[in-house]
């Protein structure tokens, strides 16, 4: 029964949740910020995409000294230093919002979330196993999107009339979730039972080194790549076409449109978590790049919002299963002295995906029209979870 699942779930595992629930419900600023430069700034299409795709590519190098600093330092310290940094600059950044100076801002912000992201990911892997492991990541995704329901339909009703409050509002909420972190959670947790198992046992040489003898982790990444760029549209293509179909009512429909992804995933969660849960990774993940293909591929035609929220439905399902499955899979394959470094750098390498989106969109919609970027998606998503098949057919039962 999933409910005995749940409560075998570790307890850091929910403060997690809870801390990141905190920190989505001030989400005002990233989900905005195409319609931030190309609305507020007067930036085009191909500018906006390649500004966007400039502050993704910030997270980088933070994932990688992130990544760094988590193995040599822990999680703990690195969590909350990167994410205070983060909170001060956004805060900071509200007083600048309506000048050009807004980009700088915004490539810093990403910076320090990036530097968070293997912490965080490294942390949640120390308190659990390979047997729950997938729970724990979705008990920690549900916490965020419970505020990611809420966050963006307040920021979309900011974003005219007051537009410096969604950055003060945002750095407020992640100095509470800080706050919340840094009180209830340890810095180190008992996992001797690692050494029972395989893959998890340190190993020495470097990250790439070890990279290299894994060819199935490499590909494993190249597919999840394409799975991420087809993600991506979220951010520059998917608030374009709002524009395109709604005209000045696109921002707020936009808001909505991701209220209900939130909402879609509070439903999601815990049906796709029993559901799947007994299943590889890898088998979650062709699922989920098979929902990505419909729900993003049939967003050109969806020119009532109601189909758009069908479309949200589909691709959000797939959201859930990309996300935790995703983490895990890396965690699952990571030696234990190497969970930091592996997180930033696959971490990285997939993200590249998402973060690639917005100029490469930019581009492709300025070249051949919004109508024909979303069919061009779900063909991109088809063929990555054919890659991941591929690779599930070499695994070992």
């Amino acid at each position: 029964m999933l409910v005995h699942k749940l409560r075998a779930i570790p307890r850091p595992a929910y403060i997690f949740g809870f801390a990141n629930f905190v920190i989505a419900t001030g989400a005002f600023v990233f989900p905005f910020m195409a319609l931030m430069l190309s609305q507020k700034l007067g930036f085009s299409a191909t500018a906006t995409g390649l500004i966007v795709y400039g502050v993704f590519s910030a997270q980088f190098p933070g994932q990688m000294l992130g990544g760094w600093l988590t193995d040599k330092f822990g999680p703990k310290p690195v969590y909350i230093t990167a994410l205070s940094i983060e909170a001060i600059i956004t805060f900071t950044t509200g007083f600048f919002a309506e000048s050009v100076a807004l980009i700088g801002f915004l490539f810093f912000i990403s910076l320090a979330h990036g530097t968070m992201v293997p912490a965080m990911q490294a942390w949640q892997a120390d308190f659990s196993t390979p047997k729950n492991r997938k729970l724990v990541y979705a008990v920690s995704y549900y916490g965020w999107n419970v505020g990611y329901a809420f966050g963006p339909a307040i920021g979309g009703l900011l974003f005219a009339d007051y537009f410096r409050f969604m950055f003060w509002g945002d750095a407020t909420t992640t100095l509470i979730a800080i706050i919340i972190v840094a009180l209830f959670l340890p810095a180190r947790f008992d996992r001797s039972g690692d050494d029972e198992i395989e893959k998890e046992k340190s190993v020495e040489g470097s990250v790439w080194r070890y990279l290299l003898t894994r060819p199935s982790l490499l590909l494993f990444t190249l597919c999840m790549i394409g799975i991420n760029l087809v993600y991506g549209q979220i951010t520059v293509a998917l608030p374009l076409q709002m524009d395109a179909f709604f005209g000045e009512d696109g921002a707020k429909l936009y808001g909505w449109l991701l209220m209900a992804n939130g909402i879609a995933v509070l439903v999601f969660t815990p049906i796709l978590a029993r559901l799947t849960n007994n299943n590889r990774t890898l088998s979650n993940l062709i699922l989920a790049g098979m929902l990505y293909a419909v729900g993003f591929g049939l967003i050109g035609i969806s020119n009532h919002f109601m189909l758009l929220l069908i479309c949200a439905t589909i691709y959000t399902a797939g959201e859930v299963l990309s996300v935790t499955n995703t983490n895990a899979h890396i965690a699952n394959e990571s030696p234990r002295n190497m969970r930091g470094r592996l997180a930033g750098s696959v971490g990285l390498a997939i993200g590249f995906g998402f973060g690639a989106a917005p100029a490469l969109s930019g581009w492709y919609i300025d070249q051949f029209g919004l109508a024909a970027l979303w069919p061009s998606a779900g063909a991109l998503a088809l063929i990555s979870a054919l890659g991941l098949y591929l690779l599930r057919q070499r695994q070992p039962d």
